[in-house]
């Protein structure tokens, strides 16, 4: 909260040229002007961040704080809504956990989350991960899972990291229940249905995407070089006080080995759904785009890595746990709640230090950020000065 609230205090005195297209088409939303589906100029993406922003400039809030707040709040709501889902489910470790990984999380994932103006599509995968944390789904949950991360992937692709692991091992629950089966048919006609809006819109319009996409052709040379260097896709998304792309895809192969060794074979399918995409991303051209600049260019492709580890090391600990907590002994339950207590107890020790640590560096960091900023090949930024 707080942290993040200084960060827009101190980035909204700037904007780069993402932003500006956002502030036009937060103007457009406030007149109900909708040019066209995707980001203007592109064939892909939306503008859905500039409708909040549309709405706190409605009531006095200046473009250059609106925008910032949009995008910082739409990453803590989803962070709080996995929360708030996990409790309801009683799954009270995970809860903590999601509520304190904002701070946990190195502070190069909140820029990259500031710099990027996207965030809708990994609010709705967050949606949709929540969701399927339900112990009995109905059929209007499982349509509204179903369409909240197909809509989600549809509208960036980046959010397909959290989207498919949670759809992947819900998915596998649901195919033992034929009644579900019309239900997330029916939640998939949404992202079907954008896409085929997004295929006529550029039949009709050829001329209006003068940005064209990435290649999707994998590339085993790229894929070589960023094993060796994951620091690039995935350290900014590493914990504050050790944040190295290393660590992160450790945690996620150490998480595969758990449900392998424990047979939770619905977890093992998410986690090597997770595995894949991340290879995938590592193979593609885009992974070395603008490699030197200042906001850590690729780390927008996996910005929901933080999400997702956290719903799989969820997922999987539930499913190693569960036996114990059904069969276990008095004795044995007393000392399985002590460990919960003192994992929750490092939890919060390490949520203090990192929150120390980051509040120590934070205002030199600041000052570097908005002096290289000036001169950043991939989005230089520009002194508002005005122009909200």
């Amino acid at each position: 909260g707080l942290e993040q609230i200084r960060l827009v205090a101190r980035v909204s005195r700037y904007l780069n040229g993402d932003h500006a297209v956002l502030w036009l088409a937060a103007q457009h939303w406030k007149r109900l002007d909708i040019r066209e589906p995707t980001f203007f100029g592109q064939g892909y993406g939306v503008t859905f961040e500039a409708i909040p922003a549309a709405v706190l400039n409605a009531v006095g809030v200046p473009y250059s704080v609106a925008l910032q707040s949009s995008l910082i709040g739409m990453a803590l709501l989803a962070w709080w809504w996995l929360g708030w889902c996990a409790r309801r489910r009683g799954l009270q470790l995970a809860s903590l956990a999601a509520f304190a990984w904002p701070l946990l999380v190195s502070y190069k994932h909140f820029c990259v989350v500031d710099v990027i103006g996207t965030g809708a599509g990994r609010l709705l995968a967050a949606i949709c991960a929540g969701i399927v944390l339900r112990e009995r789904l109905t059929r209007s949950h499982v349509a509204l899972a179903v369409a909240a991360g197909g809509f989600a992937a549809a509208i960036d692709s980046a959010a397909l990291l959290l989207a498919g692991p949670a759809l992947v091992w819900a998915g596998i629950r649901w195919l033992r229940s034929p009644r579900l089966w019309l239900s997330a048919c029916a939640g998939l006609l949404v992202p079907l249905a954008w896409i085929g809006l997004n295929a006529w819109f550029n039949k009709v319009h050829p001329d209006h995407a003068w940005h064209q996409g990435w290649s999707y052709q994998p590339v085993g040379a790229l894929l070589e070089q960023n094993l060796r260097d994951p620091d690039r896709l995935l350290g900014a998304h590493g914990p504050e006080l050790y944040a190295h792309g290393t660590l992160v895809g450790a945690v996620i192969v150490a998480t595969l080995l758990i449900a392998l060794m424990v047979g939770a074979w619905r977890e093992a399918a998410a986690i090597s759904c997770v595995l894949v995409q991340l290879l995938f991303l590592f193979s593609l051209e885009k992974s070395f785009d603008a490699r030197n600049s200042l906001w850590f260019p690729a780390a927008r492709m996996t910005l929901c890595t933080p999400m997702t580890t956290w719903f799989v090391l969820t997922i999987t600990l539930r499913a190693a746990l569960a036996p114990l907590q059904r069969h276990a002994l008095r004795a044995e339950r007393q000392r399985l709640r002590l460990v919960t207590a003192l994992a929750t107890f490092g939890l919060l020790l390490l949520t203090a230090a990192s929150s120390t640590a980051r509040a120590v560096q934070w205002s030199p960091r600041m000052r570097n950020f908005i002096r290289s900023g000036w001169y950043d090949p991939f989005i230089p930024i520009k002194r508002v000065q005005g122009m909200t």
